[in-house]
């Protein structure tokens, strides 16, 4: 994600502003950031299988942003390839968009927390496979 999309999003005073003001602030945002916000380029170097849960009721990161990280850690081909996680029955990335949930709701989802059990059993028995060979 480009540094300035987050300061855009709703959670700052600048996503108030008017869509063209936003733009003539992008480049003045991003010099004067400390933290980048560049998620989406270092989960493209995670190796391991990734689960991604986001509520659709997110008034802090807009749930787009996940759709974009989705996106970025689709977009390399064989980041878990190496380790044999795509063979084993345990998706790379996996995302799940919780209706009716906020920023900080997500996890109260029954079906949230029954996924991220699956996974973490999914990625256990997967990396127990992989140290026995």
């Amino acid at each position: 994600m480009y540094p300035p999309q987050v300061m855009t999003s709703y959670f700052s005073p600048v996503a108030y502003f008017p869509t063209v003001i936003q733009e003539l602030l992008k480049p003045w945002i991003s010099e004067r950031l400390f933290h980048r916000f560049e998620a989406d380029r270092y989960i493209a170097n995670v190796s391991t299988p990734v689960l991604m849960l986001h509520g659709n009721e997110d008034w802090t990161i807009p749930p787009h942003h996940t759709t974009e990280l989705v996106k970025a850690r689709d977009s390399v081909t064989n980041a878990c390839v190496e380790e044999g996680y795509d063979d084993k029955g345990l998706a790379c990335s996996d995302v799940l968009f919780l209706e009716g949930a906020g920023h900080h709701t997500v996890m109260e989802s029954e079906l949230a927390q029954r996924k991220v059990r699956s996974f973490v059993n999914a990625a256990w028995k997967s990396a127990s496979k992989t140290k026995k060979r």
